[in-house]
């Protein structure tokens, strides 16, 4: 009889079919890695120039973290602006399993959706990365422009999460005596959302507004888990998830209103943030790489996956 090879457990669990497990990890690390570094010799180049000082400056509470704000300097928040590269490593490992995804020829016999579209993963990789730059830079510099992409960006990643959720309900429509997929018109749609999102909707309240989306995903995705009776996903991962970003909203608070802050520290709130909304954007990642769709053919759809 013979043994499984080492990881493949893993693999066949999350779908993995056209992948191995070094260059699900290994390639984001790598590029993680020359990223940071590169950041870090502009870094010793330029830390004592006032990079931004010409630059409308960001407005509300982008002066109200607990740390110590350093303007004249070309990294305002060193710690708030470091640890944005937990986004830019989730970000990579997304966009590396929609790579190789859509470079498999046979995705379509997969029972995961994800696998099987790896639009959604590119939409949210890419978004994933655009909260990166927008954020990293934003905490770099406390600038207007930044500022936005910085909020944009998190409308880009929760924009794509709903555009799956929303396709777990509706995989499809019939048109003319013909099953057609959702994918794509969902993908377009949540396109066109981002383009309202950077051009209009940002400007609300992002107390009010990215809470609203954020809870909206989460209805979705328990009328998904009730709609979907034949998915048979990794509860843990949707519990990691979960945890990771309540943990994270109680940080945030706990720095923002300076409950726990010391502004000197190189440990801030607003940074540990950061990092467990990376973790749960991977781990919800997973939880829907992990479902299994016993019974539903997703190769007699009557168009092309993406």
């Amino acid at each position: 009889m013979n043994k499984p090879l080492p990881g493949q457990a893993f693999l066949d669990n999350f779908f993995f079919h056209n992948h191995r497990i070094k260059n699900i990890l290994s390639i984001p690390f790598l590029w993680t890695g020359i990223v940071a570094i590169i950041f870090l010799i502009s870094h010793s180049i330029f830390g004592d120039y006032p990079l931004w000082v010409s630059w409308k400056q960001a407005s509300g509470n982008a002066t109200h973290f607990c740390e110590l704000n350093r303007f004249g300097q070309g990294v305002v928040q060193p710690s708030n602006t470091w640890s944005n590269l937990g986004f830019l490593f989730v970000s990579l490992v997304i966009l590396s399993i929609a790579k190789k995804d859509h470079d498999h020829k046979d995705r379509m016999s997969s029972a995961n959706y994800l696998a099987n579209y790896p639009g959604f993963s590119f939409l949210l990789g890419f978004s994933a990365l655009y909260m990166f730059i927008g954020s990293f830079f934003y905490h770099a510099s406390l600038t207007y422009v930044f500022q936005k992409m910085d909020q944009v960006g998190m409308y880009f990643v929760m924009t794509a999460f709903l555009a799956f959720v929303t396709y777990r309900i509706f995989p499809n429509f019939r048109y003319k005596g013909k099953k057609i997929s959702t994918h794509k018109p969902l993908i377009v749609i949540a396109l066109l959302i981002d383009a309202l999102f950077n051009f209009f909707l940002w400007k609300i309240n992002i107390n009010i507004l990215f809470p609203t989306v954020v809870l909206t995903f989460f209805a979705f995705n328990l009328i998904g888990i009730n709609v979907v009776k034949h998915s048979r996903p990794i509860g843990k991962y949707l519990h990691l998830s979960i945890v990771s970003l309540l943990t994270g909203a109680f940080i945030w608070i706990m720095d923002m209103f300076d409950i726990i802050c010391i502004p000197t520290s190189p440990f801030q709130g607003h940074a540990l943030w950061h990092l467990l909304c990376a973790t749960a954007l991977l781990a919800n990642y997973f939880y829907f790489r992990s479902e299994n769709y016993q019974g539903f053919d997703p190769s007699k759809m009557d168009n092309e996956a993406i």
